[in-house]
């Protein structure tokens, strides 16, 4: 991932605003802007060949996992990575989960991108894609690591899950979609008529977790 400055690293672009813009049409303004055409030269999710290894991950079954981090160059040595949480990160994620559209990635020839995107299913790229953004937002406002590590095939740490974590943990899968984990956590977390997770859930448009959570008893 590029090192990301003006306002798509500054917060969440629809409260913060663009050249006057706020709400939805400040990523419609931001987009069309100067600034994005020069940040989408760097930016995985606006380059053609970054689509394509995305696409052939999720086609082959493969998780994605998507994290914001801090770099400090430490001279000759290199570099030391470490994990960024907080309202910054989530701001980002989700930042990026609203500019997510596979059929306006750039390339410089054409014709790669008419023969690369004729064999990407770019419907379910772009739901991929985004939902992996926003599980790493849920995950990084909640703490909820037991989340990405379901999504990496590793199952044990949710299935040993504390019920005291159990509700933050429900609350990020709804958040982002994640029906199995849904599934799962249904039955260790007493559902209340008035469910957060529900709300969260309907907000995103994730059908089928609000089913999973009406039949559970939300309302």
């Amino acid at each position: 991932m590029p090192r990301l400055s003006g306002p798509i690293a500054e917060g969440f672009l629809p409260e913060i605003g663009f050249e006057g813009v706020t709400g939805d049409d400040a990523f419609g303004a931001y987009l069309k802007s100067d600034e994005y055409v020069a940040v989408s030269k760097v930016l995985p999710l606006s380059r053609l060949w970054c689509i394509v290894e995305l696409a052939a991950a999720i086609m082959s079954g493969k998780p994605i996992v998507f994290r914001c981090a801090t770099a400090t160059v430490l001279g000759p040595s290199g570099r030391v990575t470490v994990t960024n949480g907080g309202d910054a990160a989530a701001e980002v994620l989700q930042n990026f989960s609203n500019m997510v559209d596979v059929g306006k990635a750039e390339c410089s020839v054409a014709a790669d991108k008419a023969r690369e995107l004729a064999l990407i299913d770019a419907r379910k790229v772009n739901t991929a894609v985004r939902q992996a953004l926003l599980a790493g937002k849920a995950a990084v406002q909640t703490g909820a690591w037991e989340l990405e590590a379901f999504r990496c095939g590793e199952p044990k740490p949710l299935e040993a899950l504390p019920a005291e974590r159990a509700l933050r943990v429900l609350n990020a899968a709804s958040a982002a979609g994640i029906v199995p984990v849904v599934q799962l956590l249904v039955g260790k977390v007493q559902i209340h008529k008035e469910c957060h997770p529900l709300f969260m859930a309907a907000e995103n448009g994730y059908h089928e977790v609000v089913q999973v959570l009406v039949a559970a008893g939300a309302k």
